[in-house]
């Protein structure tokens, strides 16, 4: 019996040893592997969303332009990157922008006066019809243009806007297109709206060969270019526009408004692949 105790006794013993070296073992190995760290992605706030839409899109402008500052062109005080936002989400399946806020929105009878004349001769049955008709519409059209409190091209971006008509050449028309595209997302939204739809308008009305002419000496692309150049692009001091030049941009504008006015996917692609690198984990 005694044999048998002290047996159990040396099993025990060891089998402690055993144990307590397993423990520290264990230990040292807890100590020496490295220790799993805790990630979260990281949350932008709002602001820093639309800082990073603003910075993008003036680096975007300044290589286009060539220029070493946009300084010299354009306060950057007057850039609202909530315009920027809403111009490249807030639309359409055609690219126009949509208002919340329909207080600054064309009023109902200028927006069916201009649908009337951009798909002539097919227009509302309602409607009277008699000779010259289509040029009293487009007098109605065009007053409410001239009624505006501002150019469409608010004044804060007037030097910007001509200092682009250096770029209205055949050889730079791209060039001119892709400023164009990215200086007019700066604009109001309910101002980019009425420009998208008025350059819409002119720009079929002066293709539209069935569409008798407006005026009896003067071609109807070359009357729409100087008809609408003043509530396009206007100045604080009516004595500063060049009319020639305002004129020039305004048919410009109504010769590729669809490549100029649609939302630049590259540029959204260049933002939303930034912003998900800012999200990217962090480490805590």
């Amino acid at each position: 019996m005694r044999e048998k105790e002290g047996f159990k006794c040396r099993s025990s013993k060891k089998l402690d040893k055993d144990t307590v070296e397993n423990v520290v073992r264990s230990k040292q190995d807890m100590e020496t592997e490295p220790v799993s760290e805790v990630v979260q992605p990281r949350v932008l706030t709002e602001e820093e969303i639309q800082d990073v839409w603003r910075g993008i899109t003036l680096t975007h402008l300044q290589k286009t332009l060539g220029l070493t500052s946009l300084e010299v062109v354009l306060d950057p005080r007057h850039i609202n990157p909530q315009n920027i936002v809403y111009n490249m989400t807030t639309v359409n399946k055609h690219g126009v922008v949509t208002l919340e806020d329909k207080t600054d929105d064309l009023p109902h009878w200028v927006l069916s006066a201009m649908k009337g004349l951009a798909n002539w001769p097919k227009y509302d049955a309602s409607q009277p019809s008699y000779s010259g008709f289509e040029r009293d519409v487009f007098k109605t059209v065009s007053d409410y243009f001239y009624s505006l409190p501002r150019p469409i091209l608010t004044s804060e971006y007037y030097k910007l806007f001509v200092n682009i008509l250096g770029l209205l050449q055949p050889q730079l028309e791209q060039v001119a297109i892709e400023a164009l595209q990215l200086c007019t997302l700066f604009l109001p939204p309910a101002s980019r709206r009425k420009l998208q739809l008025l350059m819409r308008m002119i720009s079929r009305m002066s293709q539209n060969m069935d569409l008798p002419r407006l005026h009896d000496a003067i071609a109807t692309h070359t009357l729409m270019a100087h008809m609408f150049s003043h509530c396009v692009l206007g100045c604080k001091e009516e004595m500063d526009l060049d009319e020639l030049l305002a004129t020039r941009l305004v048919s410009f504008l109504m010769d590729h408004h669809q490549e100029i006015l649609q939302v630049p996917v590259y540029l959204q692609n260049a933002v939303q692949d930034h912003i998900a690198y800012l999200r990217k984990v962090q480490i805590t």
